[in-house]
């Protein structure tokens, strides 16, 4: 008996429905509300929007309300810190690392690790599931909120994922069943629940990317959930003022002495169809327009406080942002201020590669059932967005491969301009015997 089967026998009596009662377990709905909040946040609904209605001078005027999508360039600037150019891999095994260049080649992983690191940033985890169709290996993203996996209570080992959506069309229900061996389909058509198919599962369980909470390893902590509350009070500051700044524009007359008398049929006063309304006062007395003064002071410093915390929070340079004036930095002082980012950029990288270990994993074992054999080590490297001098980079490489300080591969690997260290060589190669031969035919 499997891990899985004596999960459903001790925490479910063996019920035949027992996934249907899985999913409604409450640390599962807390996890999908939680991504189905996200999804919204970043679909512009805010908490701002409920602000209420201002009464003023006895009327009601409609609360400002302005958005601050700021949580979207931070996850796209983090996103592309990680992917500015593909990652590269490398092994110590040509088989190997060819096989799997064709499977990235033609699988298009390099745009997918794209998705991977995007969707990471925004819900805190990822579900991959790797796949041959007709002959080529690919992988398919399943949509996070629809993904329920089940742990071993006793190790927490990850040994099964329900996949759960309902069409709103036809309200039926699909259920799916992800185990090491086996993928069996469920719906509930017609309320009752009946299996749709049972398959193989070439590749196993599906690859679960997480970036955990530090007391719980299974449930995932999204960075936006760092963002939102300092964004949350930017937004407030901001509309608050605007509303202010509008409700002081309506000055207060204020006059003081007495005004000219005026008989009774309008003697003394100045004809209106001449000069239109006008205050004709007494000698000494004056009329002003009272403006009520607007600290913008205070509004820009608790603003830029705000968005200094987020920078912070969020480990984002804050050139990235036009936070800040580069005019005159070396680019010494540049790369210093991407030292936050590149110690964010090495977590995740370190989550991301965890996967991809995974995923290498399974690419081999669906090899095999294509009769290609493949056991070398696969490693990985990520090139980080940060400005660099590319020149003063090649420079330095040619000087330590030309002292024997380094050999070809590493000195491949960090030049920037190579993002496959095999074809080159083999360009390479290709180059030294032409000129080879040129020279022995002169």
């Amino acid at each position: 008996m499997n891990k899985l089967e004596n999960y459903i026998k001790d925490v479910y009596g063996n019920k035949n429905n027992w996934f249907e009662i899985e999913i409604m377990k409450q640390s599962n709905s807390n996890r999908i509300n939680n991504i189905l909040n996200i999804k919204e946040y970043l679909s512009g609904k805010h908490e701002i929007l409920n602000r209420e209605n201002i009464i003023h001078n006895g009327k009601t005027y409609k609360a400002t309300s302005i958005v601050l999508q700021y949580a979207k360039p931070l996850l796209t600037f983090q996103t592309s810190f990680l992917f500015k150019n593909p990652i590269t891999l490398t092994s110590d095994d040509n088989n190997t690392l060819v096989a799997l260049q064709e499977v990235y080649k033609t699988g298009k992983y390099n745009d997918l690790d794209y998705k991977v690191a995007e969707k990471l940033n925004k819900y805190g985890e990822v579900y991959e599931y790797v796949y041959i169709d007709n002959g080529l290996i690919k992988s398919k993203l399943l949509p996070c909120e629809e993904c329920y996996p089940i742990y071993d209570e006793e190790t927490g080992e990850y040994i099964a994922l329900i996949q759960y959506y309902r069409v709103a069309s036809s309200g039926i229900g699909y259920y799916t069943i992800f185990t090491d061996d086996k993928v069996v389909k469920y719906n509930d058509k017609g309320n009752i629940l009946r299996l749709q198919g049972e398959y193989n599962n070439l590749s196993g369980l599906p690859i679960h990317y997480i970036e955990s909470f530090e007391n719980d390893d299974t449930m995932p902590h999204s960075d936006i959930e760092d963002y939102v509350n300092i964004i949350d009070n930017m937004e407030s500051l901001i509309s608050k003022y605007f509303d202010s700044f509008y409700k002081f524009l309506n000055p207060i007359p204020v006059m003081t002495g007495t005004k000219l008398n005026i008989g009774k049929n309008g003697e003394g006063a100045v004809d209106k169809n001449i000069v239109g309304n006008m205050l004709q006062l007494d000698d000494g007395s004056t009329f002003d327009m009272i403006l009520g003064k607007m600290d913008y002071n205070s509004l820009k410093g608790l603003h830029d406080t705000l968005m200094k915390d987020l920078l912070n929070i969020s480990m984002t340079p804050a050139i990235s942002m036009g936070a800040s004036d580069i005019a005159n930095l070396a680019e010494t002082s540049i790369r210093m201020m991407y030292t936050l980012p590149i110690m964010k950029g090495t977590c995740k990288s370190k989550i991301l590669k965890e996967g991809f270990m995974q995923r290498w994993d399974k690419i081999k074992r669906l090899l095999s059932y294509m009769d290609i054999i493949v056991n070398g080590n696969v490693e990985c490297s990520f090139e980080f967005a940060i400005p660099e001098n590319a020149q003063q980079i090649v420079a330095d490489i040619i000087a330590l491969k030309s002292n024997g300080l380094i050999d070809v591969d590493t000195a491949l690997t960090q030049i920037p301009y190579v993002y496959d260290v095999n074809k080159t060589k083999e360009g390479l190669s290709i180059n030294q015997n032409d000129n080879n031969n040129n020279v022995a035919n002169e």
